[in-house]
């Protein structure tokens, strides 16, 4: 009751027209984007993107309207989750940690787009074009938490309304535009973007790839690799252009879609063939291409990073059932660099530092870390082994052993606490009976040759039988 009373909501701000408490969560943006914006700068797109209609009664209108229900329906945590996230880092005002070189240059840099450097959550609207880094914001555009909240619409209503997928909208991209927004990039440049031909290829070919394949990340680095191994020197020669919204739009309008049939590593730079409707791309455009692919490539990163902040800001769902969660977060800390100094964040390559949002006392979000921490660090060491400082110890070793340290989750590294506990509760039984005088002549029956064939073993397993044969002294 206190927050829909707060003035912040109930009174309009600088430059608002509306209250924000008394804005709707429609679909104004993204239809206004689609129908007014997209439509006349992206004819051939906006077709091709055109809600076919099926006879809902026939086998193919059941599987497509069944598709474009769940498709997008399990999308909404994919932007919901974030937005959670990027109203902290708003509040909090996080920005880019600044490093400065000998010379006092920054050397820490967001992307550039249409002139603007973007590397703070600071402001409530997109910010003006061509200003660098020290961009303003412009109240002629929507406010980046109204788009945000009409996104969640979107996903929440497309068996309905069908407009996320007409904008490109797929789910494995929701949070990197929600990033985007709320870095201040308006959403007409965020959604052509996603609809530039290479990242809607890469989209494609992960939505339609088995687990054991590369994700995005890795395909979109294999492209990056190809365009500059191809281009080697070109890039000096000719000028890598600078990503702009108007050069969006060129590029999309010229290019078209990239043949599906092809490696996102290499689609649209090899030669088509005859009467072929996909284009080859020239220098110049390979070179607008990797403008863009680098860009995006460090949104993603900073979405990846900040995802170990959502981790920890889910806090507040409860702790689940097992030490799962609790690895979750003790991981996502480490990731965030939670515990360094601040000359160790200095020297860290860490693009945000999130200390004064967890490792204080006042927000929710700090006291809820300490609480966890407490737990985790104090209260389970005394209660489970497998908690203890030297049993995790033990599993860091194995655990960089298995060379995925990173990409390991918690409950990855909760069953291998279990099967470490395992074989050390087996080693000390083994370890007691050689000990105990009343105990040791049962050491002799813990042998592996009851299972199979072991060298020196008394027991031997042969296999032509059913049966286990023992093989007696002497």
């Amino acid at each position: 009751m206190a927050l829909l009373g707060n003035k912040g909501k109930t009174e309009a701000g600088k430059d608002e027209h509306v209250p924000s408490g008394y804005q709707a969560a429609d679909l104004v943006p993204l239809e206004d984007l689609l129908e007014n914006k997209l439509k006349n700068d992206l004819p051939d797109l906006y077709q091709r993107k055109s809600n076919q209609a099926y006879d809902p009664y026939s086998m193919l209108g059941a599987g497509v309207y069944f598709k474009v229900g769940k498709e997008f329906s399990r999308g909404i945590g994919s932007i919901v989750a974030p937005n959670v996230l990027l109203n902290v880092l708003s509040e909090h005002e996080i920005s880019l940690i600044s490093r400065k070189g000998p010379k006092g240059n920054e050397l820490s840099k967001g992307y550039m787009l249409n002139g603007t450097e973007y590397r703070n959550f600071v402001q409530k609207f997109a910010l003006h074009h061509n200003q660098g880094s020290e961009a303003k914001e412009n109240p002629e555009e929507y406010r980046k938490q109204y788009v945000i909240s009409s996104l969640i619409t979107a996903m929440t209503d497309n068996a309905k309304e069908q407009i996320a997928g007409r904008l490109g909208i797929v789910k494995e991209s929701l949070p990197t535009l929600g990033t985007m927004l709320g870095m201040g990039v308006d959403v007409k440049t965020a959604i052509y973007m996603l609809n530039h031909p290479s990242i809607e290829h890469i989209y494609g070919e992960v939505g339609r790839k088995n687990k054991f394949e590369a994700g995005f990340d890795k395909r979109l680095a294999d492209r990056i690799k190809y365009i500059k191994e191809t281009l080697e020197n070109q890039k000096n020669k000719l000028g890598q252009p600078a990503v702009t919204t108007e050069l969006l739009i060129a590029h999309i309008n010229k290019v078209g879609q990239l043949n599906s049939a092809e490696s996102s590593s290499v689609a649209g730079y090899t030669k088509p063939y005859p009467g072929s409707p996909y284009l080859e791309m020239d220098k110049l455009d390979m070179l607008f291409d990797l403008s863009v692919l680098e860009a995006y490539q460090k949104v993603r990163g900073y979405t990846a990073f900040l995802r170990n902040a959502s981790t920890i800001i889910n806090i507040t769902k409860g702790l689940g059932q097992d030490t799962s969660t609790i690895e979750d977060i003790r991981m996502a800390s480490e990731e965030l660099g939670l515990d360094l100094t601040d000359k160790e964040m200095k020297k860290s390559e860490l693009p945000f530092d999130l200390r004064g949002v967890f490792n204080v006392k006042n927000t929710m979000q700090g006291h809820a870390h300490k609480i966890v921490k407490e737990f985790g660090d104090i209260l389970l060491p005394k209660v489970l082994l497998n908690q203890t400082s030297k049993f995790l110890r033990l599993r860091e070793s194995l655990i960089s052993n298995l060379n995925q340290r990173r990409d390991m989750k918690g409950e990855d590294r909760r069953k291998l606490s279990s099967e470490a506990t395992k074989y050390l509760n087996a080693k000390a039984y083994i370890q007691w009976l050689r000990t105990d005088s009343d105990n040791q002549k049962y050491v002799n029956s813990l042998d592996n040759g009851f299972i199979y064939d072991v060298i020196g073993s008394e027991l031997t397993y042969t296999r032509s039988r059913y049966f286990i044969k023992y093989k007696a002294r002497g």
